[in-house]
């Protein structure tokens, strides 16, 4: 800004400047051109040397046990879908094994190679989670991990957890990908494509651990391991984005852009490493980190303090404020030695070229300032704030993750869409069954009261010795179908098949009640520490399942008590059928006298009634055709139905336009059919109206016959019709039987899986617990002391005082240890390595602990030199400070770091 004079502004200048003044600004022209060349090259120096000392906290993995997909796979898929579709689908299977058993053998591995690998095995299993749901009690898998952060020791091993949820293993393997990230992060390059990779990797795992935080508690139901509960999450998210933004601060130095705007950059990266330490200080989570993490995020916390003020003084020097720019370098001098002594010995303090740097350049501006511009320094708490620039953001999750993923499963439809696709078949199925109902009904109504009239055999009996053609017809065709001793052979088997039913499912339910009450048992006895689901809340689908199949035997049971009681209603005209003509005709009484026709009108009406009865026959062989159809229409799916479905589930409107959409379908379905059943109760019901009428005028215009042969005629009609309507009963009761054997055994088989898996779990719960209290120290009392023990010597006077108030009897000195004053000065002890305590910038006021009196031991002579205490590990607690520590300087709006360890002498 001062510029060169040209030599026509000399006459100027020596008209009103002496030429010392002129001499004095050619020679500060000419420094402040070779101190601007060396800050350039101090500034590509430092940055060189910070790119390849800048190093990063990575995340374990959490490692993973071996798992098997394949037989708990095939048992779901054919019990819910069906055997075809497993056969499908077992490479599928197969691949889908063979990429989780990948994942858990590559997880040692910090390699991109690996990433992607995780990547695709987490869209695979967020592409089956609603097709093949693993639960519990639904798709029961095991799933074992280690804790991320916890040492492996010698007798005990690693802790782990086990849990049968499929969230839980998508929350793990989330987990895996976020600490991968940050594993993978820390091997880039220096240039600027590998800055860029490393914080994109860092903010995608921010974005991995965030989502974990929100969902693994709700969607696992339960409290998981320390390292992957909430405070833990919380401090590994704000880690991840600070060293993201440091990887800006990086880049930003490497591109040499402006000062502001790189202080603006490091001052964001000291609010999150500040953020990051007070999460990790945390009670609950401070002891799981590594020893060093500590050091390594308070050192970066101060540091990136420092670079900030830093720049923030070289933009101070630009705009010629010299003082603020002195006292922010001696501020960000102050803040170096911070980071330096919270490196501690075992960590490099990454901020060594920077800190060089800003010594020379406060000299320098020092020098000047008291040379030439005599500036006054403002004290650090008069300057304004840094402004920050937050850049490295989480970036949140999304699906799919892996890149060119395809869904292996694809075959299958989502549960949801299942059941609502078994939703539509029970209301298809209900509606067909309805429509058949009424054609039945309709089928036996007229057959009963072509029955009460005697008809067609009142017009074909003749009133003689005879059998009418129709009954001797029934009569071959009963024969023909096994008889009454068929009906009694199947009425007899039916009962077996539900007493084998019924010790089907008495066995299931036996087995759940034993497990529930082993259960409730040992969490009557353990307690709190009997931390499992109870058997109530995963047998309840069972259970349910169990009663609906106990209703539906309980059902068949009224019913085949109902056949019985058909069958002995109608014996006697079943046996008279089953002999044959002769046994008929013998049963059949012989009429008076011959029925007379009533002349040429009798004989019309008689003709009107066979017509109408053929008519009747007519529509009866109808209706087994519109039978067929309704049976058919119960297997029969509309076409794209599934995709209705879904589209209508991902509706916001919910599941009520999904039963709408459900009911409409099967409308459309059954509606031709429904209009064919309506004309035909239609014409039955004006076919039986002119039956009747025509009957009447027929019956009182001949001359009645006997009124015991009219009978038997009837009850022969009535027991032929019975037979029909029974072996269909039976026949039908017979399938369903059978049928409900496979569905019970099929059953049976997931109580007994359940009930083993769960006594699986309760062996192993139950090692758990034992070990962890054979490693528990019991709690041991001293024994109540005699009473001459608390004899005083010499005194012989008893002083009874509490137990635990005793003293034991005090030690003679020996001899060759000289007496010490108790008031002499305690031995200092070589500070112990441990885990100091760094309280984030809270504003507190800095200062270190006062050493803390310690009274003497009881049951010494006060001769004898105490011992200095020992400290104490609840996680890492800080130490307190000895006798003569200097507290760390305290620098504005953020607290000392009172505590801190005295480094050993270098």
């Amino acid at each position: 800004e001062l510029g060169f004079c040209n030599l026509r502004d000399f006459s100027l200048i020596d008209y009103y400047l002496n030429l010392k003044l002129i001499f004095y600004l050619h020679r500060l022209c000419i420094k402040q051109s070779k101190e601007q060349n060396k800050r350039l090259t101090l500034q590509a120096l430092s940055v060189n040397s910070y790119l390849k000392m800048a190093s990063y906290l990575a995340i374990p993995v959490k490692k993973a046990g071996e798992v098997d997909f394949r037989k708990p796979f095939k048992t779901f898929i054919e019990q819910t879908y069906s055997s075809q579709q497993y056969e499908a689908l077992k490479s599928s299977i197969e691949d889908f094994q063979n990429l989780r058993s990948k994942v858990v053998a590559k997880l040692s591995d910090r390699h991109e190679s690996t990433l992607d690998v995780l990547l695709k095995y987490h869209d695979q299993l967020c592409a089956i989670e609603s097709k093949l749901p693993i639960s519990e009690n639904s798709i029961r898998i095991d799933f074992k991990y280690h804790d991320a952060f916890e040492k492996e020791s010698l007798f005990s091993g690693k802790n782990a957890l086990k849990i049968s949820s499929g969230a839980f293993e998508k929350m793990c393997v989330l987990f895996n990908i976020a600490a991968l990230q940050t594993q993978v992060a820390g091997q880039q390059n220096s240039d600027d494509a590998g800055l860029q990779a490393c914080a994109k990797f860092f903010r995608q795992a921010a974005g991995a651990l965030g989502y974990v935080k929100d969902n693994a508690t709700v969607l696992c139901g339960r409290e998981l391991s320390s390292d992957m509960s909430s405070d833990a999450l919380s401090a590994m998210i704000s880690l991840c984005l600070a060293q993201a933004q440091e990887t800006v601060y990086r880049k930003a130095a490497k591109d040499r852009m402006k000062s502001a705007m790189v202080a603006k950059i490091a001052m964001y990266a000291a609010d999150l490493y500040s953020d990051t330490l007070r999460c990790m200080q945390l009670s609950s989570v401070k002891s799981m980190w590594p020893k060093d993490w500590l050091n390594v995020v308070a050192a970066k916390q101060a540091g990136f303090h420092a670079v900030a003020e830093f720049y923030q003084a070289e933009t101070c020097g630009e705009a010629r404020k010299f003082g603020e720019q002195i006292a922010r370098l001696q501020h960000s001098d102050q803040l170096f030695k911070e980071s330096d002594k919270r490196s501690g010995s075992s960590t490099q303090m990454p901020f060594k070229a920077e800190w060089t740097k800003a010594k020379k350049v406060l000299e320098t501006v020092e020098k000047d300032n008291n040379t030439i511009y005599h500036e006054q320094v403002p004290p650090v708490n008069s300057l304004s704030a840094i402004d920050k620039a937050a850049i490295a953001k989480a970036i949140p999750m999304a699906y799919p993750m892996s890149e060119g993923f395809r869904d292996s499963f694809d075959r299958l439809v989502p549960m949801h869409i299942h059941q609502s696709l078994l939703n539509f078949e029970a209301c298809r199925n209900d509606a067909c069954q309805k429509e058949l109902g009424r054609l039945r009904e309709a089928t036996s109504l007229m057959q009963g009261v072509l029955t009460s009239l005697n008809l067609p055999m009142s017009l074909e009996d003749s009133g003689s010795a005879s059998v009418p053609p129709s009954l001797l017809d029934k009569a071959r065709d009963l024969v023909d179908k096994g008889g009454y001793e068929k009906l009694r052979e199947l009425s007899s088997e039916n009962p077996e098949l539900h007493k084998r039913n019924r010790e089907i499912l008495d066995e299931a339910l036996r087995l759940l009640d034993e497990e529930q009450e082993a259960d409730n048992k040992l969490r009557e006895q353990f307690k709190e520490k009997w931390q499992r689901t109870p058997s109530e809340r995963l047998n309840d689908k069972l259970r349910s399942e169990a009663m609906n199949f106990k209703q539906m035997l309980e059902n068949a049971s009224s019913a085949d008590r109902t056949v019985q009681q058909k069958i002995a209603d109608n014996s006697e005209g079943l046996t008279v059928l089953s002999g044959g003509e002769s046994k008929i005709k013998a049963a059949l009484p012989t009429a008076g006298g011959q029925a007379a026709s009533g002349g040429s009108g009798g004989e019309a009406l008689k003709a009107d009634l066979r017509k109408l009865c053929q008519q009747a026959e007519s529509l009866k062989g109808e209706r087994t055709g519109l039978e067929k159809q309704l049976q058919d229409a119960m297997v029969s799916q509309p076409d794209g139905l599934a995709t209705e479905l879904s589209d209508a589930m991902s509706d916001s409107s919910g599941q009520a336009d999904v039963s709408s959409l459900v009911n409409d379908k099967v409308n459309e379905l059954l509606r031709p059919l429904r209009q064919k059943v309506d004309e035909q109760l239609q014409q039955q019901e004006s076919l039986l109206a002119e039956v009747q009428s025509k009957n009447t005028e027929w019956s009182g215009g001949s001359q009645s016959t006997a009124g015991s042969r009219q009978a038997w005629l009837t009850k022969l009609g009535k027991a032929y019709d019975a037979f029909i309507e029974v072996l269909g009963n039976l026949k039908e009761g017979q399938k369903f039987y059978s049928d409900l054997t496979e569905v019970l055994l099929k059953h049976q088989s997931r109580v007994s899986d359940f009930c083993f898996a769960r006594k699986t779990e309760k062996d192993e719960l139950m090692r758990d617990l034992q070990s962890a209290i054979a490693r528990q120290q019991p709690a041991q009392s001293a024994p109540s002391a005699p009473a001459f023990h608390a004899t005083t010597a010499g005194t012989g006077q008893e002083q009874q005082q509490p137990q635990q108030q005793q003293q034991p009897p005090p030690r003679p000195p020996p001899p060759s240890v000289p007496a010490y004053s108790q008031q002499q000065p305690q031995p200092q002890q070589p500070p112990m390595p441990g885990y100091p305590m760094y309280p984030p910038y809270s504003g507190a006021p800095g200062g270190g602990y006062p050493p803390a009196y310690q009274p003497p031991a009881p049951g010494y002579p006060p001769g004898y030199p105490q011992q200095p205490p020992m400290p104490s590990y609840p996680g890492y607690p800080g130490y307190p400070a000895y006798p003569g520590a200097n507290p760390y300087p305290t620098y504005p709006g953020y607290p000392a770091y009172p505590g801190y360890p005295q480094q050993p002498p270098r």
